[in-house]
Formats: C-alpha cells, structure tokens, sequence
C-alpha cells in the first residue's frame, strides 16, 4: 500500500525531504506545501541586465557531502562550478587598513605560524600569546575533566589564544558565518572540530599539521565530484576559509532549486505554491493538513520545514487526540532557539572606480566588531564567480544587522545602500565609488542563532519529536546553517517518517 506524506514547508530541507522520500524506493505519494510563490526559501536569484545575483548563500561546502549526494541524484553535478582559483583568499579590515588574512589561518587555527607572526595584524605581545598556547593548554588541561560543560566562542578563543587574537581574526571570520554574539555562540554547536581538536590533543597550535592528511580528505572541486586527487596546497594557502571546498550552481541558486522541483515532480511530488497551511491535526495515526483557503488534506506522515518560529507556531495550534499535548510541549522548545536578522546591499561598482580595477581584493572583506564600524563583512561575488556581472564591473554583497547591530536593520533601504557606499569607500581609500543597481535584501529572522547549551535544547527537541510517530522536523535551526546541513536535516526527517510508518503498519 502506497504512504501518503506530506512536507510543510519547500525550502531547501523540505525540498531535500521530498527527494529522500523518492529516493527511498517505497511507495509514497508526496505534496509539498509552500506558501510563497517559489520554492526555495532563502535560496533565490535575481537575474537582471546581465547580472546573476544571489540574494543569500552563494555557495556551498562540499567538506559534508550532503549537497553533492543531492546534486547527483537529480544529474546536476555537470551544472555546478568551483569558485575562481585565481583571486581567492580573503581581507581583513585593521585601523591601518586592509590586510590579507595570514595564509594558512582557518577561522581559529593558523595551520602556518610564519604568515601570522609577519602580518602586521597582531602586535609583539599578540605574536608571543600564539606561540605560548601550547604551553599554556598543556598547563590547563591538567585541570581538566575531560567532559566539559559548552563554552562560548569568546571563552573558548581567548582561553587558547588571548584576547587580541580572537578580536582581531577570529571574531570577524565566525561573524561572517554565523552573524552572532560570539559570548553567547556555542561552540560545540557551531564549531565542533576545535572542541575536538582540544579533547584529543589538548592545544591546538601545531595540530594542524598532525591532522592534515584527515582534514584534507575532502579536497577539492575534482575530490568532491569524482574522488581523484587531493588538493594539499589548499590548505596551505587558504585565507580565512578554504575556498577550494566551495561549489556553486553555474546558472545560480534558483536554477539548482529550479531543477530539484522538476526532477521531484518528474517523480510524482506534488508541489502546491501560494498555500499556507493554517492548522494540522493528528488522529488514529493520520495527519489532516488545512491550508488557508479551507482545504484538507490526510496525510499518513508529516514533515514540518518551515522556519523555527512558524514550526512552532503551527505545532502550538496542533489538535488531535494523539499527538495534542505532545506537540505544544514540543512548540514550546521550539520557541527558545532565538533568530536573528540582518540586511544585505547588493550593488554593482564600476571596475574604474577601484585601485587595480578590484582584481587584487579577492573573495570579500571581514570587519571586526571591536573597530564598531556598522559593515559586518562585504563579499566581491564576481572575484568568486566570474560572468556573474559585464567584466567591467565589480558585483559586491555588503552585510548589515546580525545578533551584534540589529540597530542598522531599521534604517530605510536608501540609507543602507548610501552606508554601504560609505563605508566602501573608507575601507578601500577611495571616495570615487559609486553604487549601481543598488537593492537591500532583508532577512528577518531567518538567521538561527547557536548559544551556549544549544546542542542540549536540540537533543530535548529531538526526543521530543521521537515520541510522536509520523511526525519530523526539519531545517537551519537545529544541527547546522549550511545548505549541506539543511539537506541533511530533510534526508534526516525522511527517514525518521518512513520508519514510523513501518513501525506503525506492523502493530
């Protein structure tokens, strides 16, 4: 007997859900509910007088193979591209200017001490806390258990590092990932690796090289789609982030997605736009779906990929015999995970405007908080992805608001694009920049952010959710912000259902 699943929510996760779904080789019929007129959630591209322009992530890592399994179920590997090898790296902003990130540095450790210790980012004082960390870890490990509470980015960085270090490099780099308050992200939620690296090592100067064959397994572009070769000068040369282990759509985000929804409905998905859903009920092991315009649907299992808030709202309004209680207990976990906003500047700059015609600033500039400039970061999306913008001009994403300065976000968006031009031209010394085909994308709470403990209120959720058979949820809030993570969460969600509804068809 075939199953009946529903996924509320077509977002990336919801999206990856259905297809894991297909997938499976069991007999389900599948409807995607998705209340805008477009699937893809955040994912979406403006395609505009010869510019590509992505309206948030741009690209996506291929350290986890989520997104890649996917892009290979529905034959797009071909479509995707790696990012410019020619100009990638990175810049940091300082009080005497711009300064490349020091080869080497991977958001937290500096896998090269000669780069760091020539920079002129960190002072004499800053240079001697680096090299003293792995004595000063060795000491302090003696005082340690071995099964440590979570601790802050803030607390963890400058307990290995020192303070100036952390304010300096690491602070800016995580922002630009994370847009949070480094005293409350968590870093066993967020960077896991470096907890890791500590439990087994105790420091982490210098284990970079012990573990470079493991961190390297992943490679590059040729590693990610064919397994041949490992690209070993990645790592050493990568600035702030290692650029070679990024992919992205060649026609853009929304053509990816674009091509998901056909490869889904060329399987049976039946995916329904323009339809909120309203209430959801659970009986006798059945889930009703009703969407705003009255309808209702009965479905056998339910997958819920919505953003946080409208998960929680929507579980919090859930009826039903079964699953009534159960769900608004689960609501009200649902609704500590706190979210943050932030706006984006997209705009072009004539190449003419810029020192060296923008050729020499590679991926993007980093701000960090302690300067109290407004800019978080400002991405140079044709340095990554080149033809994405007429080669005479210089495609820039500059990043407002984040958990730090949500004070920016209620400016008008003809503010924030004259701050953006601002603060473009203080940055890069030149008061010639003019922005063109300037817009502001905001994304209001649609930034999850990880504090401290955040892996324990998850795993309550979870438990939560384990305990209502036909039920799963599935996004950005829970293990992971990346594209890849969300896929993971929606394969993840599919077979939490598919094994209810064995179970269930068994008693």
């Amino acid at each position: 007997m075939s199953l009946r699943i529903g996924v509320i929510g077509g977002g990336i996760s919801g999206l990856s859900s259905a297809a894991a779904l297909v997938q499976s080789g069991i007999p389900c019929q599948v409807i995607v509910w998705e209340a805008g007129e477009r699937i893809g959630g955040l994912l979406q591209t403006d395609e505009e007088d010869g510019c590509l322009i992505e309206r948030s992530a741009d690209m996506f890592t291929t350290k986890l193979p989520y997104a890649v399994d996917l892009c290979r179920l529905i034959g797009y590997e071909q479509d995707l591209i790696p990012t410019n090898q020619k100009q990638r790296g990175a810049r940091l902003v300082t009080p005497g200017g711009l300064e490349p990130i020091p080869t080497g540095f991977s958001l937290m450790v500096p896998k090269q001490l000669g780069p760091l210790l020539r920079s002129n980012i960190l002072s004499p004082m800053g240079k001697l806390r680096v090299l003293l960390e792995p004595v000063s870890a060795t000491f302090r490990r003696r005082f340690r258990t071995g099964n440590e509470p979570d601790e802050s980015l803030h607390d963890f960085a400058v307990r290995h590092w020192g303070n100036e270090l952390f304010q300096r490099i690491i602070q800016p780099l995580v922002a630009g990932i994370y847009t949070a308050d480094p005293r409350r992200l968590s870093m066993k939620a967020a960077l896991p690796e470096f907890v890791e690296m500590e439990q087994k090592y105790g420091r982490l100067l210098a284990v970079g090289k012990e573990n470079r064959k493991a961190s390297e397994a992943d490679g590059d572009f040729q590693d990610s789609l064919s397994a041949a070769g490992k690209n070993e000068s990645e790592a050493r040369t990568a600035t702030g982030a290692r650029y070679g282990l990024f992919l992205t759509p060649r026609q853009g985000m929304q053509h990816w997605v674009r091509a998901i929804g056909t490869w889904l409905e060329s399987h049976n998905v039946e995916i329904r736009t323009n339809q909120t859903v309203g209430q959801i009920k659970n009986e006798e092991h059945l889930w009703k779906v009703q969407t705003g315009d009255g309808n209702e649907t009965i479905v056998d299992a339910l997958i819920v990929a919505t953003p946080v808030q409208q998960a929680a709202k929507l579980l919090s309004n859930c009826v039903g015999s079964s699953a009534g209680s159960l769900t608004s207990d689960l609501a009200s976990q649902l609704e500590q995970l706190e979210s943050a906003s932030a706006a984006i500047v997209v705009a072009t700059i004539p190449r003419s405007q810029l020192p060296d015609h923008g050729e020499k600033l590679g991926f993007g500039l980093v701000v960090p908080d302690y300067l109290n400039r407004p800019m978080i970061a400002c991405s140079f999306s044709s340095n990554k992805f080149p033809g994405r913008v007429p080669a005479d001009q210089l495609l820039v994403r500059c990043f407002f608001g984040g958990a730090l300065h949500p004070e920016y976000l209620q400016l008008p968006d003809s503010e924030l694009i004259e701050l953006a031009q601002s603060e473009l031209r203080s940055l890069l010394n030149t008061s010639e920049i003019t922005l063109e085909r300037g817009q502001v994308v905001r994304w209001n709470q649609a930034m999850p952010q990880y504090h401290v403990e955040h892996l324990n209120r998850v795993e309550a959720i979870e438990s939560k959710v384990a305990g209502i058979p036909g039920l799963a949820i599935a996004g950005n809030a829970y293990r992971g912000v990346g594209i890849p993570q969300c896929i993971r969460s929606g394969f993840q969600a599919a077979e939490k259902v598919l094994a209810d509804c064995k179970a269930n068809s068994e008693n």
